[in-house]
């Protein structure tokens, strides 16, 4: 995959503690990977969407988490503009006594990912 730079959001879905650290390092690693990184309501070539469904159980969090790497694209039939993922990760958690944790480590891999690719055309 070659990563397109250009400009990028971060948009952030479910409700988790230090929402605002995962969306500071996501927003913090596009820029260090050269996007420019843009408010909600602009356009933008990339959106990195942060995803947690979660919820406690005692003392212990369990639940699922996503980061997905979405672009438009036009398609040809119908002149219409749809939305690729064009990469992403995830998994399950279970005695975690804290989501964010985990989330920070997917969004690592992800730009980890995306800086190993960047330019080599797979």
């Amino acid at each position: 995959m070659v990563w397109q730079h250009g400009a990028a959001q971060v948009l952030l879905d479910g409700c988790w503690t230090n929402i605002g650290e995962a969306r500071t390092y996501a927003e913090d690693r596009l820029s260090e990977l050269g996007y420019e990184v843009r408010d909600d309501d602009e356009k933008v070539n990339v959106r990195m969407e942060l995803s947690i469904n979660s919820q406690r159980n005692g003392d212990k969090c369990l639940g699922s988490i996503s980061v997905e790497l979405t672009a438009p694209s036009f398609l040809l039939a119908g002149n219409q503009i749809a939305v690729a993922v064009i990469g992403g990760t995830g998994g399950i958690f279970w005695n975690h006594d804290n989501a964010n944790l985990q989330m920070l480590e997917y969004i690592r891999e992800m730009t980890e990912e995306m800086e190993s690719t960047a330019g080599d055309g797979t």
